[in-house]
């Protein structure tokens, strides 16, 4: 069995925990989610000594949002010190302007904010999309609280 390679170098509970941070961050603003750029979004390193967090804004919006570098220094920290707080990870958080960052850079951009699923949904677990109508089934307890398997079922 191979492994499948790695898009990201965060854990999988902290890259949740990203994300979940960020969905404020996606829903303030109008240009789209914020993405998880550089080392530690890509990857391709052994380490990271930050996570990069860019928000793309079309010219409008980053002119309205950033009309002096004064605002655009303190929102870029700000959202920096909000996401070190909830994730506590070294968040260098970015504001830019859409058209300069697509023109100066080609490397892949990780999505936040979207509600991903933590695990990806998990591997070995039951298909919880083709029971979420379904109530969950109880699960009998012995009275000293370990679980007792049904008949024919090892645990």
């Amino acid at each position: 069995m191979t492994a499948k390679p790695r898009t990201t170098l965060l854990t999988t509970a902290e890259l949740y925990n990203l994300d979940q941070a960020c969905r404020l961050i996606s829903r303030a603003f109008k240009g789209g989610p914020p993405y998880l750029v550089g080392t530690a979004g890509v990857g391709s390193a052994e380490s990271y000594r930050d996570v990069d967090v860019r928000l793309m804004l079309d010219d409008e919006e980053f002119a309205e949002v950033c009309p002096t570098r004064e605002r655009w220094e303190l929102l870029c920290l700000a959202i920096s010190a909000y996401l070190r707080d909830r994730t506590r990870l070294p968040v260098d958080f970015q504001i830019q302007l859409t058209s300069v960052a697509n023109e100066k850079h080609d490397k892949p951009r990780n999505p936040l904010g979207m509600s991903r699923r933590f695990a990806g949904g998990g591997d070995g677990v039951p298909d919880w999309d083709a029971h979420a109508d379904a109530a969950p089934a109880a699960v009998p307890v012995s009275s000293k609280g370990a679980k007792v398997p049904k008949p024919g079922v090892k645990m």
